[in-house]
């Protein structure tokens, strides 16, 4: 009633529960600016950061792949500032065939707190040693293992690829003087040419340059 003291209703309404699924374990894939020396050598700098929000689970294991036109450095591979190889804990082991990476964590429950590496890998010589504007990618995948059965219990993958720029050798025409009407001065085009401006080591270089090819075609 309009007092207040009367006895009224509330209109009743569903609510309905909207949920976020949330990864076990998450895994990121990045490289670092590529430098004067990586351009030199041909190298990048991959980055890798892993982290998982379970509580109890037992090793952990991180697999990066690569294709067929990169190497691993063996000596370029770190967790934080910490280089690791198949005698330190974490373990990072290459493949046979040198395609595959994998970093072992037998303490449980090792990504708890995210962790960090760097790997270094190397364009192979025959690809990088052309012309090249192209993109490059790795791949990596993270694994928990169940502590008591062994058995995979969550995983999660993340690739990347960066772009890669090589010009051995480049000619350009720069210059063209055009006609003239002085005497002894003939029209000319100045070419240009520009080899390994990533600084590259170069050993018995030999540049050919042919005109042969070149169309003069005079109008009145």
């Amino acid at each position: 009633s309009g007092d207040g003291t009367g006895v009224g209703t509330i209109t009743g309404a569903n609510i309905t529960t909207t949920g976020v699924n949330v990864p076990n374990v998450a895994i990121n894939k990045g490289n670092q600016a590529i430098s004067a020396e990586d351009r030199r050598n041909g190298t990048i700098t991959w980055t890798l950061s892993a982290v998982s929000n379970l509580s109890n689970y037992g090793s952990s294991q991180i697999v990066d792949t690569l294709p067929i036109d990169q190497d691993y450095l063996v000596d370029e591979i770190y967790w934080g500032a910490q280089k690791i190889d198949n005698t330190t804990e974490p373990k990072a082991e290459i493949s046979g065939d040198g395609r595959t990476l994998t970093i072992s964590f037998a303490t449980p429950n090792a990504l708890q707190t995210i962790q960090y590496f760097t790997i270094k890998t190397k364009i192979k010589q025959d690809v990088y040693g052309q012309n090249l504007d192209r993109n490059f990618t790795n791949q990596a995948r993270v694994a928990l293992f169940s502590e008591t059965t062994g058995l995979e219990i969550s995983s999660a993958s993340d690739n990347h690829s960066v772009r890669i720029i090589n010009s051995v050798i480049a000619k350009s025409n720069s210059v063209y003087t055009g006609n003239t009407t002085q005497q002894a001065e003939k029209p000319r085009v100045n070419f240009s040419i520009v080899v390994n401006s990533n600084l590259m080591e170069l050993t018995n270089l030999k540049i050919n340059d042919d005109i042969s090819q070149i169309l003069t075609q005079f109008l009145r």
